[in-house]
């Protein structure tokens, strides 16, 4: 029996319109809404949990603002629907058994169970998995099954997407991560917080970390904006070559740069009975709009270029350094600092 021309060109047709095999379906990707997000430390555990925990709007849970990574996972339920949608028969058991038939967990030197060694079986295929928990975690049996199911799906390319996105991970750390940045101090004078990044509904904003609540809001440091932005200008000004700002102070160990000292200065004067209206009068000139409480403040000196806001430092220090029997604040000219 021959085949046309036509007929073979059907045949190609058929053959590139066949359904996905079992191995394509396992790998194909997850919708975004079935994606996880993990919180992972980037320093060892026994520091990241000496540090303040709150509520992250990344994941919903109650962990550490900093030092903390976010790995995208796929939950044991969804890597359970994704192998019955493939193989309804698929099965997993244990690679060794205690003397009751119960799987044989890796235990610690509390004798608490830290691992399991599983195979999976789909499609005929078996691959091994292995999966891990910190001692003492919570149903810890529940979470090796389920980790080690991911971890052994991951071998037939399950979420291997996700897998590929994790980073290499830190000594010591328990988990993926890499090694945090510094801090970046709080600017307001005389807090030893530093800032984080929250959320709202109306953008990202920064916040000090020793705000903790409505009835603990710390020393009340707000400004609009990301950590990265807000490091960035600090970054700015310690690389600008312009002659203005050549002459200011080197960024303070903890990251508190230009943009953090001047905030912190104009705090301190703004505070201070004789210099305050001065401070603010010095504020306006460099365009600030007057009416506005000190949080309005705060977000506006970010804002500004390092020209100017190197202006303002220097009028700024010249009203602190101001002696009140020599050079009486009100004689510190707004007019004479160079906008």
């Amino acid at each position: 029996m021959t085949q046309t021309k036509d007929g073979a060109a059907s045949a190609a047709v058929q053959s590139d319109q066949a359904p996905p095999s079992i191995w394509q379906r396992l790998r194909e990707p997850f919708p975004v809404e079935k994606v996880g997000k993990l919180p992972k430390p980037t320093i060892k555990n026994e520091e990241w949990k000496q540090l303040p925990r709150e509520h992250c709007d990344t994941c919903g849970g109650y962990h550490p603002a900093t030092a903390t990574i976010h790995l995208e996972y796929i939950g044991h339920a969804d890597i359970t629907d994704r192998l019955l949608s493939v193989d309804p028969e698929w099965n997993w058991e244990p690679l060794a058994s205690d003397e009751d038939g119960l799987p044989r967990f890796t235990v610690n030197e509390r004798g608490q169970h830290v691992g399991l060694w599983i195979r999976l079986t789909v499609g005929g295929v078996t691959r091994l998995g292995y999966g891990s928990v910190e001692g003492g975690a919570f149903d810890a049996e529940k979470q090796l099954i389920g980790d080690a199911l991911r971890n052994a799906a991951m071998r037939f390319g399950v979420a291997l997407d996700l897998w590929r996105k994790e980073v290499h991970p830190v000594e010591g750390a328990g988990g993926e991560g890499a090694p945090a940045p510094p801090p970046v101090s709080c600017p307001k004078d005389g807090c030893d917080g530093h800032l984080r990044q929250r959320q709202s509904a109306r953008g990202p904003f920064l916040s000090c970390s020793s705000w903790k609540s409505r009835e603990q809001p710390g020393c009340g440091f707000k400004a609009d904006g990301t950590l990265e932005a807000w490091t960035a200008k600090e970054h700015e000004f310690a690389a600008s070559s312009d002659d203005v700002a050549a002459d200011l102070p080197a960024p303070l160990p903890g990251g508190l740069g230009p943009v953090g000292q001047t905030i912190a200065l104009f705090n301190r004067l703004s505070m201070d009975g004789e210099k305050s209206r001065r401070a603010w009068e010095l504020l306006g000139k460099a365009g600030w709009v007057r009416g506005a409480g000190m949080g309005a403040a705060h977000q506006f000196i970010p804002r500004l270029d390092p020209t100017r806001l190197s202006a303002l430092q220097r009028g700024l220090q010249e009203l602190e350094t101001a002696e009140a029997d020599e050079t009486p604040a009100g004689d510190v000219d707004p007019e004479a600092i160079p906008f």
